[in-house]
């Protein structure tokens, strides 16, 4: 009788951790992680039945991007560039320290299309800088401003105009490709023959395969404003888009179109 009574409590205990979730089923027990190079494939969330998240080395040129061979992940709740922020703050679209090879690169950021924003780009060996009032999100280098150089390290930052529609941002930094590095990639875009939407894909790719955040950013964007329904070009921008945090939820909106195809 008494060894009954044992069964059944224990019966009953397991039986109420099963309802509760406290016992993990063997589908979420069975899970890991493998890196190989320079990507690691992580698992995708059941929202996302047809996606597989890609971490690339090389987007992102700062320290912790190259542990392991693979991007370190930041965690937290809201995060510009891998530094977390109050609630609110203005996200740039971009990595910690990322690669540019235009002299003319578009940066991009978090907030309302319909506000002006204080950007302010400064290179950072001799503390130049240019400043600027831009309305909307996006702005593109021009060229009436002081040139970019080649090998030099940029930083920028974008605070609104109104404080009321949200904080500042941090501070993200900009490389334009220089030396050896720059005629690396000079030399992939010079070899591509096709013309036309062709030639525009194939040099969204170099940028891509070059890890140039900034032109790649650009470029894949172009062809989606053109091409919407475009699968492919939405699964390229959404990889891209999945290197940082800043811009994860950009990625998520990509990847959801292109199984929406």
């Amino acid at each position: 009788m008494k060894t009954l009574i044992i069964l059944k409590v224990i019966s009953e205990a397991a039986l109420c951790a099963g309802m509760l979730g406290l016992v993990a089923p063997a589908s979420a027990q069975a899970t890991g992680n493998g890196s190989s190079g320079q990507s690691t494939a992580q698992q995708a969330p059941a929202s996302h039945p047809a996606r597989t998240r890609v971490k690339l080395d090389g987007f992102d040129l700062s320290a912790h991007s190259n542990q392991n061979g693979a991007n370190s992940r930041h965690t937290g709740a809201n995060q510009i560039g891998g530094v977390s922020r109050g609630i609110g703050a203005v996200k740039l679209f971009a990595p910690e320290k990322g690669l540019a090879y235009s002299l003319h690169p578009t940066l991009q950021w978090s907030g309302s299309p319909d506000t002006k924003y204080k950007l302010h780009i400064e290179n950072t060996a001799d503390q130049t800088s240019f400043d600027v009032t831009v309305d909307g999100t996006s702005f593109t280098y021009p060229e009436t401003a002081p040139a970019l150089t080649p090998g030099s390290t940029y930083s920028w930052s974008v605070q609104p105009e109104i404080d009321i529609m949200g904080g500042s941002s941090d501070t993200a930094l900009m490389v334009i490709a220089g030396g050896a590095e720059r005629e690396a990639i000079g030399g992939s875009l010079a070899a591509i023959t096709q013309t036309g939407d062709a030639g525009d894909r194939a040099r969204a790719k170099v940028y891509f395969d070059k890890r140039v955040w900034y032109d790649a950013a650009e470029a894949y964007s172009i062809l989606i404003a053109a091409h919407p329904a475009d699968a492919e070009l939405r699964q390229m921008r959404g990889t891209l888009y999945d290197q940082v945090p800043a811009t994860e939820r950009l990625a998520d909106a990509d990847f959801t179109a292109a199984s929406a195809k």
